[in-house]
């Protein structure tokens, strides 16, 4: 979760918080944050012995990010987006042509 605010009033009395907060002036995803997500992400998929493929749309903030062993990162092309919100992947046989096996890569493991 992004907020504004580093100590938010209203987590005041909550001991213990199952999201992760961040702040910044804009409550924007950054690509710092997006960065600290990411490895998170990956440290817990290495603990659980796991690789994961995640895809992710088009945005500034994930443009850099360091090697991750067990997670794989494709993203989106741009405009993208709008055409797949309405796109119920998991109700649908047919997923589009870019997404196909065809296209994928298959990763060793």
């Amino acid at each position: 979760m992004i907020g504004r605010s580093k100590k938010p009033r209203c987590f005041a009395k909550i001991k213990s918080f199952l999201l992760t907060y961040k702040s910044n002036e804009k409550a924007w995803m950054t690509s710092e944050i997006f960065g600290d997500w990411l490895k998170g992400i990956d440290k817990e998929m290495a603990k659980k012995k796991r690789r994961i493929l995640l895809f992710i749309d088009h945005c500034n903030a994930d443009s850099n990010f360091q090697a991750l062993k067990n997670t794989t990162v494709k993203f989106l092309p741009p405009n993208t987006t709008s055409k797949l919100q309405s796109t119920r992947l998991g109700d649908n046989p047919e997923l589009p042509s870019w997404l196909s096996s065809a296209n994928c890569e298959k990763t060793p493991g």
